[in-house]
């Protein structure tokens, strides 16, 4: 995909289309899919969120996650809502940060998902 502004053209390359409904699996700094496939699947839950939203205000753009097991809706949800940061060993309800923060790899593209929870890694 080329994007051209005024003399500048960029050309980027399209990994996946993130649809509302796919799941992600988190990545630490440093962390590489080889990493991720040898962990427990305690700890892959932890970082399993819901791909929710896409979230446009003025010049940000932001990205909205919800952890796999949470079960409330948004209303019920009273945890700040504002930008938020990962924490790997108690996962938040709701996610909600610029694209570029983080590293994740997406249902579909770098592993799928049975319908008993086993993750079969596409890479």
């Amino acid at each position: 995909m080329n994007l051209t502004k005024g003399k500048k053209e960029i050309t980027l390359e399209r990994k996946f289309i993130l649809r509302t409904g796919l799941k992600v699996l988190f990545l630490q700094a440093n962390e590489s899919i080889d990493d991720i496939k040898t962990y427990s699947n305690g700890i892959l839950s932890k970082r399993l969120y819901v791909y929710t939203n896409f979230e446009k205000n003025g010049a940000s753009s932001r990205l909205n996650f919800k952890h796999h097991l949470e079960a409330r809706d948004d209303k019920g949800i009273t945890e700040s809502y504002s930008e938020s940061e990962l924490d790997f060993n108690e996962p938040k309800p709701t996610l909600r940060f610029g694209f570029k923060k983080y590293e994740y790899l997406v249902e579909n593209h770098d592993f799928k998902m049975s319908n008993d929870g086993m993750i079969q890694w596409l890479k």
